[in-house]
């Protein structure tokens, strides 16, 4: 079978078609795999940061005088 530009192919076989769409949903199962475990590492990464604010928080104000602070405003 000629195709646009000029070269043959052999015609697809039910067999050939079905091979073909289940690489196709392989290959975009596998993308949306690593498009799932690059969300996961973006999470961890927002959960490190938020750690890490969190314990420079900690270190310049002691939860204790935080505390203390907001029960005395009531």
């Amino acid at each position: 079978m000629k195709t646009l530009f000029g070269s043959t192919s052999k015609p697809q076989t039910p067999t050939t078609q079905l091979q073909q769409v289940a690489e196709d949903a392989g290959l975009e199962a596998r993308a949306m795999k690593i498009s799932l475990a690059k969300t996961y590492l973006v999470c961890e990464q927002i959960e490190l940061e938020m750690r890490q604010i969190r314990l420079r928080l900690e270190r310049a104000v002691p939860a204790s005088q935080l505390l203390s602070k907001g029960s005395e405003k009531r």
